[in-house]
């Protein structure tokens, strides 16, 4: 091939890559750094929406961290969600039992937690 068909191949890629980069320009841009005061202006206008429809149910979980990483103290007890006290105590209770001296650290943490939530 000589300089010339190297020359025209070259600038049919470059027309290709100039059209595919100008038909991108007019979608929607994906969010990034610089698109956050776009994302902030959305979530101000869906607190507003919140806001009018009431307030969002509360959380029933009991989230806790235990060596670095954060665990549902109702998951760990092997309970639903928002259980009463008593079935808590009872499950800790029975757990306690079972469980070696690592675990019985585990199982308090979980316990206390759920314990500080529902008896400030």
């Amino acid at each position: 091939m000589n300089n010339q068909v190297l020359l025209i191949i070259q600038f049919i890629f470059s027309l290709i890559f100039i059209w595919w980069f100008l038909s991108k320009r007019g979608r929607t841009p994906h969010p990034t750094v610089l698109n956050l005061e776009k994302d902030l202006e959305v979530q101000k206008e869906l607190r507003n929406v919140k806001k009018i429809e009431g307030s969002p149910p509360k959380s029933l979980n009991v989230i806790f961290m235990w060596n670095g990483h954060t665990w549902d103290a109702f998951e760990v007890l092997g309970l639903a969600a928002g259980s009463s006290m008593d079935k808590v105590r009872q499950q800790f209770e029975s757990l306690h039992v079972k469980s070696d001296s690592g675990q019985r650290k585990f199982l308090e943490e979980a316990y206390n937690s759920i314990r500080v939530k529902y008896n400030p």
